[in-house]
């Protein structure tokens, strides 16, 4: 942000970097979403009630992580099994951050 063409959006990895982004510009006297957009990645439910309420792409967590334990077990028990991929569907979640 202390560049001389500082972003004018920010699509963090997690929504907590999100929030910490959100902190940052804040000190640096930039206003969300007006100076800056922030977008965070989880969907972490307390963010909708942070100022302004943080927009998010919302992931199923309780899915990535009983399918995830479901592929290792499967990996464990047959270990030439082909490599799976899988895309799990999230959702835009649009709030005032952005």
């Amino acid at each position: 942000m202390q560049q001389p063409e500082p972003p004018d959006a920010v699509l963090a990895v997690s929504d907590v970097l999100a929030v910490g982004v959100v902190h940052a510009a804040r000190e640096a006297g930039l206003r969300v979403p007006e100076d800056l957009a922030v977008v965070g990645f989880d969907g972490i439910p307390f963010t909708s009630s942070l100022n302004p309420p943080l927009t998010t792409v919302e992931q199923p967590m309780y899915q990535l992580g009983a399918r995830s334990v479901q592929l290792l077990l499967q990996r464990i028990r047959r270990p030439a099994s082909p490599v799976v991929r899988e895309v799990l569907p999230w959702t835009r979640v649009e709030r005032a951050s952005s």
